[in-house]
């Protein structure tokens, strides 16, 4: 019973740092998008 605890307690560790990973690599892909937006709008005043 105590191994299947330790397991259970180690997969929901592993699992909310995965969730954790995601959610910030989902920040920066917003954040690129985000700065190429903008990277477009002034090109597009320069001309």
């Amino acid at each position: 019973m105590q191994i299947i605890r330790e397991t259970a307690t180690h997969i929901q560790k592993w699992d909310s740092e995965s969730k954790r990973v995601v959610m910030e690599r989902k920040e920066e892909m917003a954040e690129k998008k985000q700065a190429q937006k903008t990277a477009v709008k002034s090109k597009v005043a320069d001309k």
